[in-house]
């Protein structure tokens, strides 16, 4: 399994933040174009739903399953296609609006098990990067960044 596919690539770029309000943009080299968030929680439920629905990273479920009823979410995204020839093209495109944003992140989910993900994160304006064992975590990560 290549890069392109094992690993989940985002990234964050937060354009406001005032009274613990986040709201930003998302980008990723899969998507066509960028999703806006208004707050941190609809940014993790929609990394969510691209992964899921993508499979990407592939979700791990030896450690059984928990089933929960979840309010459906339907995102209306536009995916491209990626292969070897572009992958790092259309990465280096999602980097290029550190600009217009008051701190932008790179994150890359490695895994999916335990029902959360797993990966790295760097904060692009400082090049400090950081490990993360859950979405609280790495949400926790980009708190105390700002």
């Amino acid at each position: 399994m290549s890069s392109m596919t094992k690993n989940m690539y985002f990234t964050i770029a937060i354009l406001s933040h005032d009274h613990q309000q986040y709201s930003g943009r998302l980008y990723s080299p899969i998507f066509k174009d960028y999703i806006s968030f208004s707050d941190l929680t609809e940014l993790i439920m929609t990394m969510e739903y691209v992964m899921q629905k993508l499979n990407i990273p592939k979700y791990d479920e030896r450690f059984g399953k928990f089933q929960a009823h979840r309010r459906k979410v339907h995102y209306d995204i536009q995916y491209q296609q990626l292969d070897a020839n572009n992958f790092h093209e259309h990465l280096n495109q999602s980097l290029n609006h550190v600009k217009e944003s008051q701190a932008t992140f790179q994150v890359k989910v490695m895994y999916r098990q335990s029902h959360t993900w797993q990966g790295e994160i760097t904060w692009i304006e400082t090049n400090n990067t950081k490990f993360f064992r859950s979405a609280l975590e790495l949400l926790e990560l980009i708190y105390f960044a700002l």
